[in-house]
């Protein structure tokens, strides 16, 4: 598939599931939620979002650094912010980082470990992601109501996880045919060595804890912002549910397939659907705005050298 087929193909789905959306559901409902957005709590989102961009460069530089590519305090985050800008307003949601994983290879000089750098700067925070899904929805009270009620789509859950694993083994497949497997024995041991060794293990960890909670932070700011009748603890538990479908690389930004969940969701935990894609909504546009400085990093003189000064 060309990438213009696959831009075209990636922007078809995000607008396609909004539209199926709003013919499905109440759009003035969702407006009007949107329009009693309280400022404050955009703010708190605002500032959680600084922290995630924050914790998220110190990870990238942390693991950069444990495979011999070293990046700046200063190039890390304004690279982050950057990529953080392209993944929401690009299809796909991952263009932003391989464009800080080439830019880092350009200046490193080594291709190689500046990609795995960021391959596993990202798998580390959705493993943690995941390992949080699974604790909030098994040790919390709401989580446990939550999980009762996913559990009726237990069958289709099963269905469409053969069907990712079908997929994700042909392109493994079709890799192997065309570079065999020493790619993947060389990201296993980088992972042991940037993410595993006892000297950065627990950092990573703390780190990639600290991502994800702001996060769902800011997910559930965006829930405070248009008062919406759960709690703080339901909230905090529907964030990651929410958020994983985000992780499916076949929209723009995520649109469309977090609005989706998001609406399901909400209707499990008793909320009508239209306050779920609103407060999803109110999520996207919170983080969209908080990548905004992204947009002046290219006008500004950032350290583009691989080592700190």
């Amino acid at each position: 598939m060309s990438p213009r087929i696959g831009f075209a193909l990636r922007v078809l789905i995000s607008v396609g599931l909004l539209i199926w959306l709003a013919r499905l559901l109440d759009p003035a409902s969702v407006v009007e939620q949107l329009r009693r957005a309280d400022p404050t709590w955009l703010a708190a989102g605002l500032a959680l979002c600084a922290i995630q961009f924050a914790a998220s460069a110190a990870r990238w530089r942390r693991t950069a650094e444990a495979l011999g590519v070293p990046l700046s305090r200063r190039r890390a985050l304004a690279d982050y912010y950057l990529a953080g800008l392209a993944n929401q307003v690009l299809p796909g949601g991952v263009l932003g980082d391989a464009a800080r994983a080439t830019r880092h290879a350009r200046t490193s000089g080594r291709t190689g470990p500046a990609m795995r750098a960021v391959i596993l700067e990202r798998a580390s925070g959705q493993a943690v992601l995941l390992l949080i899904t699974l604790v909030l929805l098994v040790a919390t009270p709401a989580g446990r109501t939550i999980r009762g009620e996913l559990s009726e789509l237990a069958p289709p859950l099963a269905w469409s996880g053969i069907l990712v694993a079908a997929v994700a083994a042909v392109a493994v497949l079709r890799l192997r045919h065309r570079t065999g497997f020493g790619w993947l024995t060389t990201l296993v041991a980088d992972a042991q060595r940037a993410l595993l060794a006892r000297r950065h293990a627990a950092f990573q960890l703390v780190l990639s804890l600290v991502v994800v909670g702001a996060l769902c932070g800011t997910f559930a700011c965006a829930g405070r912002m248009l008062d919406v009748p759960l709690s703080g603890q339901e909230l905090v538990v529907l964030a990651p549910l929410v958020l994983m479908a985000m992780l499916i690389p076949i929209s723009v930004g995520g649109w469309g397939l977090r609005e989706s969940a998001a609406a399901g969701l909400f209707a499990v935990a008793g909320q009508a659907p239209e306050t779920g894609v609103a407060v999803s909504v109110a999520y996207g546009l919170t983080t969209l705005l908080a990548a905004l400085p992204g947009a002046l990093v290219p006008l500004l003189a950032v350290d583009r050298r691989s080592h700190p000064a």
